[in-house]
């Protein structure tokens, strides 16, 4: 609910899409999205962060986004032309740039690629997974990207 509020402000403001729109194959994704049923279930953790980075950061409309800035980054992905669209905006949100990032590589060492015996200690300790259960993660993620949405809707829509 709040992310088409979001997306759909964001179109009134801008006129294009922040996010592109899944594929038909991917569209689950989005109806999916749920708290963990079970605690601790890895599974379903995995999936939802899967989930999380196709939507918020896999779908980042790149193409619009550097049509309106100078990219100086040779490589640059996505969450780089999007945070060089907000400072070019002067919206900084450092820290939601710097989550984004963290959950892309929580994807890389735990979803998308196998697991080594060391995955990145940075990413796991930055969500408290010596702290806290994988429910509790999932919930802090959702709440973190919420209040995401929510900031950019107040600082620029």
């Amino acid at each position: 609910m709040n992310f088409r509020i979001f997306s759909e402000l964001w179109f009134k403001k801008y006129d294009w899409h922040l996010f592109n729109p899944l594929s038909k194959d991917d569209s689950h994704y989005l109806k999916a999205l749920h708290l963990l049923t079970s605690q601790g279930n890895q599974k379903e953790f995995n999936e939802q962060i899967l989930a999380l980075t196709k939507i918020f950061i896999d779908s980042l409309n790149e193409k619009e986004l550097v049509k309106r800035i100078l990219i100086e980054k040779e490589d640059a992905k996505g969450i780089d032309k999007f945070e060089s669209f907000l400072e070019y905006n002067n919206v900084m949100i450092p820290e939601e740039i710097k989550f984004l990032r963290k959950l892309q590589a929580l994807r890389s060492s735990t979803v998308v690629h196998r697991r080594s015996e060391s995955p990145n200690e940075k990413t796991l300790s930055y969500f408290g997974f010596n702290e806290k259960g994988l429910d509790e993660i999932l919930e802090d993620i959702f709440i973190r990207l919420i209040y995401m949405m929510d900031t950019l809707k107040f600082k620029m829509l």
